[in-house]
Protein backbone atom coordinates (compact mmCIF):
# COMPACT_ATOMS: atom_id res chain seq x y z
CA UNK A 1 0.00 0.00 0.00
CA UNK A 2 2.78 2.50 0.72
CA UNK A 3 4.37 2.03 -2.64
CA UNK A 4 0.55 2.96 -4.48
CA UNK A 5 0.55 6.21 -2.16
CA UNK A 6 4.06 7.49 -3.03
CA UNK A 7 3.76 6.54 -7.62
CA UNK A 8 0.24 8.43 -6.29
CA UNK A 9 2.06 11.61 -4.64
CA UNK A 10 4.54 11.56 -7.54
CA UNK A 11 2.07 11.76 -10.05
CA UNK A 12 -0.27 14.35 -8.98
CA UNK A 13 2.88 16.36 -8.15
CA UNK A 14 3.63 15.62 -11.72
CA UNK A 15 0.70 16.97 -12.87
CA UNK A 16 0.14 19.89 -10.63
CA UNK A 17 4.09 20.94 -12.22
CA UNK A 18 2.51 20.60 -15.75
CA UNK A 19 -0.36 22.18 -15.00
CA UNK A 20 1.61 25.16 -13.23
CA UNK A 21 3.83 25.31 -16.57
CA UNK A 22 1.07 25.44 -18.49
CA UNK A 23 -0.31 28.83 -17.05
CA UNK A 24 2.89 30.13 -16.79
CA UNK A 25 4.44 29.25 -14.02
CA UNK A 26 7.33 27.34 -14.19
CA UNK A 27 8.45 25.97 -10.96
CA UNK A 28 9.71 23.51 -9.22
CA UNK A 29 7.50 20.56 -7.18
CA UNK A 30 9.12 22.12 -4.20
CA UNK A 31 8.43 26.14 -5.08
CA UNK A 32 5.08 25.01 -5.67
CA UNK A 33 4.00 23.28 -2.42
CA UNK A 34 5.94 26.01 -0.75
CA UNK A 35 3.75 28.27 -2.44
CA UNK A 36 0.37 26.75 -2.03
CA UNK A 37 1.35 25.99 2.05
CA UNK A 38 1.39 29.62 2.27
CA UNK A 39 -2.62 29.69 1.12
CA UNK A 40 -4.63 30.56 4.17
CA UNK A 41 -7.62 32.25 2.89
CA UNK A 42 -9.85 29.72 0.79
CA UNK A 43 -12.80 31.03 -1.25
CA UNK A 44 -16.09 29.19 -1.98
CA UNK A 45 -18.04 30.11 -5.21
CA UNK A 46 -21.66 28.88 -5.14
CA UNK A 47 -23.76 29.04 -8.45
CA UNK A 48 -26.86 31.32 -8.10
CA UNK A 49 -30.39 29.89 -8.19
CA UNK A 50 -32.33 31.37 -10.90
CA UNK A 51 -36.12 30.39 -11.71
CA UNK A 52 -36.96 28.89 -14.64
CA UNK A 53 -37.89 31.81 -16.54
CA UNK A 54 -35.10 33.97 -15.39
CA UNK A 55 -32.99 31.40 -17.24
CA UNK A 56 -35.14 31.58 -20.32
CA UNK A 57 -34.79 35.40 -20.20
CA UNK A 58 -30.85 35.06 -19.99
CA UNK A 59 -31.39 32.14 -22.88
CA UNK A 60 -32.98 34.65 -25.56
CA UNK A 61 -30.41 37.51 -24.64
CA UNK A 62 -27.85 35.95 -26.19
Amino acid sequence: MHVFYCVLALAVAHLMRRHAARAGLHMSVRELLTTLAGIQETVLLYPTKTTPDQHKQHSRSN
